[in-house]
């Protein structure tokens, strides 16, 4: 099993468009009193982002596309990945909550619903779904560039990790300015990882229930 510790010292392997560390994130500051923003900015990146506001669009997509292009991750990278990496990162968030559970969510976050219902229910949530943003894209946003890198990158991963599916994700609809640049591979579990059985052994009290949220 990957320990949890030396995972956080590694390259941040999830995209920044993933919801999985938001909601988790967002989730724990519910579940340990202490609420957190959706989005956690330093004041520096506060300022950047102001003055970033004040440039012309294009400029402002083009200074993002670099932004997301240089924390993206070489296919080099990425195939070296190891799911557990992932939800030891996910775990990490839920380290300064104390207690047990009557009821532990597991699944999609079904757009950010899912934070709404952990909320009320007063629930941790395990995410099944994980994005990996790729450097690489298709400055022509044509799918075979897309296809050849996701295709290669998620055959390395699944040699590794057996308790994933892999699906390559291509949106030019919505991220065509983005996906010139980065490509991504959703990776999502279709087995009960390590450490997500041992935070249900250890967090949910006995007789609670597992929520699946299948979408």
């Amino acid at each position: 099993m990957v320990d949890r510790n030396e995972a956080m010292n590694r390259k941040i392997f999830e995209s920044a468009e993933s919801a999985s560390p938001v909601l988790t994130r967002l989730i724990a500051g519910v579940l340990s009193g202490h609420p957190e923003t959706v989005f956690n900015f330093s004041e520096p990146e506060k300022i950047g982002l102001a003055l970033l506001n004040r440039l012309p669009v294009s400029i402002a997509r083009a200074v993002v596309r670099l932004q997301f292009r240089w924390t993206a991750l070489s296919h080099l990278e990425a195939e070296k990945l190891q799911v557990e990496q992932l939800v030891a990162a996910r775990l990490a968030d839920y380290d300064g909550v104390d207690g047990k559970f009557d009821t532990i969510l597991v699944g999609s976050a079904m757009g950010g619903a899912t934070a709404h219902l952990a909320a009320v229910l007063g629930a941790p949530f395990l995410p099944q779904p994980f994005i990996l943003g790729l450097r690489g894209g298709s400055p022509e946003d044509e799918v075979p560039p897309h296809l050849a890198l996701t295709s290669r990158v998620a055959e390395r991963i699944l040699d590794r990790n057996t308790e994933v599916m892999a699906i390559g994700h291509f949106d030019p609809i919505h991220d065509g300015w983005l996906t010139r640049v980065v490509s991504h591979l959703r990776l999502k579990l279709i087995d009960l990882p390590r450490g997500y059985r041992d935070f249900l052994q250890n967090k949910l009290n006995p007789g609670g229930t597992i929520v699946y949220l299948d979408c």
